[in-house]
């Protein structure tokens, strides 16, 4: 939620924008209100119904931002951030008992984890903001069977796999028969190591769901959304979409899983062929055991659900 008038057309309508290209539902307040005068009640319904509401209530967090202040002046309420009660019937609600409140909730939120900009770039800051909210709330987990028995044994190798920051092959190939347990496998390891990476994304599905050539487009729509994180990606055919996926694989430290690979075009056109950052990781499941063929040079990590 946003509200400040003295930065509302300037930092606050950047990180308001970031957070929207994001895919995070954010509250933006876009009337005047008073000084020392209760939340709107829109406001404070944009606020209970928020992800990040109340940290000690439901366990959730709060995050402060604090532009161009010092979190000292705001624990101790002092420079701009100093508070006393007053009398006259103009200033009615500065009571005690209100001041009291007001210190303390201040003092409460200046010893949370926060993020501090005094100078630097204001990009790289907001960016770093969105990071944080993205990671904590954990969008992107993907929808798993409850109690399964031996799936953290059965994805050890893969994990140690995915920790290994200077790996001999950025790619493993998940390849056994349907109903094998491949795709299940790879949702639990996403939920367990996406938080590791820069950005990440999950196709599920692939074979299932590419069928014409605007099914393949749809697919790098999804995936560029999720790695690049913006909300309206302009792709106009596969070969522009290869290519921006090709960018972004180079330049960003990203985990991909491709769930059920049918056919290479599948492949190409979803990674390309230009490789990808040293960190990234790229997990694939088929039923093919051809695989190896359609990676020529790029070496292959094999992983056989047969074997564990």
């Amino acid at each position: 939620m946003f509200r400040s008038e003295d930065t509302r057309h300037s930092f606050t309508d950047h990180l308001y924008k970031a957070l929207v290209q994001a895919g995070i539902s954010t509250f933006r307040d876009n009337d005047e209100i008073d000084r020392g005068q209760d939340l709107k009640p829109e406001i404070e319904k944009a606020i209970t119904e928020s992800r990040a509401y109340q940290r000690r209530n439901f366990n959730n967090f709060v995050l402060p931002v604090f532009y161009q202040v010092d979190p000292l002046d705001v624990r101790n309420q002092q420079q701009s951030f100093a508070i006393e009660t007053k009398d006259g019937a103009e200033c009615s609600i500065w009571t005690k008992d209100n001041v009291s409140t007001w210190k303390a909730s201040l003092t409460e939120v200046a010893d949370l984890s926060g993020l501090v900009l005094f100078s630097g770039s204001e990009t790289d800051f907001i960016a770093k903001v969105v990071d944080t909210i993205d990671c904590t709330l954990d969008w992107k987990l993907v929808s798993t069977l409850a109690h399964l028995i031996g799936i953290e044994t059965r994805g050890e190798s893969i994990t140690s796999w995915l920790n290994d920051e200077q790996p001999s092959e950025n790619f493993l190939a998940n390849c056994g028969m349907g109903g094998g347990g491949k795709t299940t496998l790879a949702q639990h390891v996403y939920n367990s190591n996406k938080h590791k990476f820069e950005l990440s994304s999950f196709l599920q599905d692939i074979g299932r769901d590419h069928r014409q050539p605007h099914d393949l487009l749809g697919l790098q729509k999804q995936l560029l959304t999720d790695i690049i994180r913006g909300k309206n990606i302009r792709v106009s055919n596969v070969s522009e979409g290869t290519s921006k996926i090709e960018e972004t694989l180079q330049t960003r430290k990203v985990l991909i899983i491709l769930d059920d690979i049918v056919e290479n075009d599948e492949l190409a056109a979803l990674l390309g062929k230009k490789g990808v950052h040293t960190q990234s990781k790229i997990i694939i499941t088929t039923r093919r055991l051809d695989i190896y063929a359609w990676f020529g040079s790029i070496l292959l990590e094999f992983y056989n659900l047969v074997n564990h």
